[in-house]
């Protein structure tokens, strides 16, 4: 029995819905014990906590967005640093191949047995 695929919005939706519901309460809380300490009576304490939840839900929404955001651009990154090794190895070993069977190398090949792995420069 093998498990379906996730697609992409509902994995982000497992990362973001946690943190806004934490962002949630935390607007809560603090709204509920600033008022109660404060001597509000109760139901106030309970409107100013729903009032906090209420204001502080969109910025965990957005901190949690941020943070996918930057995870996925973390990926990106490293997936493209991988990719340039594996293209600078696979031009020095066709460099290579072609040199030891006496073929004359175009200058991005020759470029490529040069340094060791010689990369590009990084991408943004």
């Amino acid at each position: 029995m093998s498990t379906p695929p996730i697609d992409t919005p509902t994995a982000i939706a497992a990362i973001v819905s946690p943190i806004k519901a934490l962002g949630a309460l935390l607007g809560f809380a603090v709204g509920f014990i600033a008022t109660y300490r404060a001597g509000g009576a109760v139901s106030d304490a309970i409107m100013h906590g729903i009032l906090g939840a209420l204001l502080l839900m969109p910025v965990a929404w957005f901190l949690a967005l941020f943070l996918v955001r930057e995870g996925i651009k973390g990926n990106i990154h490293q997936q493209r640093a991988q990719y340039d090794v594996r293209v600078a190895d696979a031009k020095r070993q066709v460099a290579e191949q072609l040199r030891a069977n006496g073929m004359p190398l175009s200058p991005a090949l020759e470029e490529a047995l040069k340094g060791p792995m010689a990369l590009p420069p990084a991408r943004e």
